[in-house]
């Protein structure tokens, strides 16, 4: 057997696999009261898993088939992770736990075709990150990834969490004031220099 069909076959068992899980999960998330603490850490969890091992997929096979999956799965989480903070507010530490609250802010990273609902979210951030009820660095992250959709408006990232590969350099997307300015407002966050997150970037995409 070629390599191409082999390659084929394992795409098609894998996207055999995910869809069974996918239905499995809905299943789950579709049935189960959403006041229940326990049940929304269930959730997270589900659909963390749901969201990783497709984007996974989606890197290693980019093609109509894994982006209309990825598109659907996002879509999915997106309404139903507004269900639970319609409910909860925010997936708080006191209350939730840190890899709650940290899986809550992922899913809410790649919501990307709801920017709204990603402002609204870091509307939330913003105010509990000082009390510790939330994870800052993922505040930040969410506050740069946000207010580049909103550039129409003025809006600059301020922490330099978001970046590009333009000719083999990483080019960081417009920000806020200097260089000194946008490392102190890391240093706020507990990011590194931003001269040593490029430098990660770079071999992150060379890989």
């Amino acid at each position: 057997m070629s390599s191409i069909l082999v390659h084929a076959c394992d795409f098609d068992h894998q996207i055999e696999s995910i869809e069974r899980k996918i239905k499995k999960s809905r299943k789950i998330l579709d049935n189960n009261s959403l006041d229940d603490v326990e049940v929304v850490k269930r959730h997270l969890t589900i659909m963390y898993a749901v969201d990783q091992e497709v984007r996974k997929l989606f890197i290693v096979f980019d093609n109509p088939t894994t982006r209309k999956l990825l598109t659907e799965v996002d879509f999915f989480h997106t309404e139903h992770l507004k269900a639970i903070l319609a409910i909860h507010g925010w997936i708080i530490m006191s209350k939730f736990g840190k890899e709650a609250d940290h899986q809550a802010w992922l899913l809410v990273q790649h919501t990307d075709h709801d920017p709204e609902f990603q402002k609204r979210c870091v509307l939330l951030l913003q105010h509990l990150y000082p009390s510790g009820e939330t994870d800052k660095k993922n505040y930040a992250y969410l506050y740069d990834r946000v207010a580049l959709k909103f550039q129409d408006l003025g809006l600059k990232q301020r922490c330099g969490t978001q970046a590009k590969m333009i000719d083999n350099k990483i080019e960081l997307y417009p920000f806020e004031g200097s260089l000194e300015d946008l490392n102190q407002h890391r240093h706020e966050m507990d990011l590194g220099p931003v001269e040593d997150y490029m430098e990660t970037l770079k071999t992150f995409y060379k890989g």
